[in-house]
């Protein structure tokens, strides 16, 4: 499966964990909906981060080039920095029951898939490689 596919498909699977840890945040009264919309919790993103992520999906499967070289680094970029703030604002500390922690652990492995495959289509060019299946 070639990058450009395939980052659009884990975008989808950070968006859907993240959606649900949402969901069980506003469900267990973790936060207040407002809260957790704009500034997320320990089991969802912000929403306006996820939406630059969208639109940084986006422009990486669709530019080639620098544009697409550029989008796809600065995606990258975001997928560290929204991994590593859960160590800097405590999400990872946060006392939370099994299912929170599942829902955690698969934005954080979603994130990360997300971000090594976004540094992949920036190292081949921005372009949309050839598959090993002919």
């Amino acid at each position: 499966m070639t990058t450009s596919r395939l980052i659009p498909l884990l975008f989808a699977a950070v968006l859907a964990a993240d959606v649900t840890g949402a969901a069980v945040a506003m469900a267990r009264g973790l936060e207040d909906a407002a809260t957790v919309i704009a500034s997320g919790t320990a089991i969802n993103a912000p929403g306006p981060f996820v939406c630059v992520q969208a639109l940084l999906v986006l422009a990486a499967v669709r530019l080639r080039g620098r544009g697409g070289i550029a989008a796809s680094l600065v995606l990258a970029l975001l997928c560290g920095v929204s991994i590593a703030s859960g160590f800097t604002d405590g999400s990872f500390d946060a006392s939370l029951a099994a299912g929170e922690r599942a829902i955690q652990a698969a934005i954080v492995a979603t994130t990360a898939a997300l971000g090594v495959t976004a540094l992949i289509r920036a190292a081949r060019g921005g372009v949309r490689p050839l598959t090993d299946s002919v």
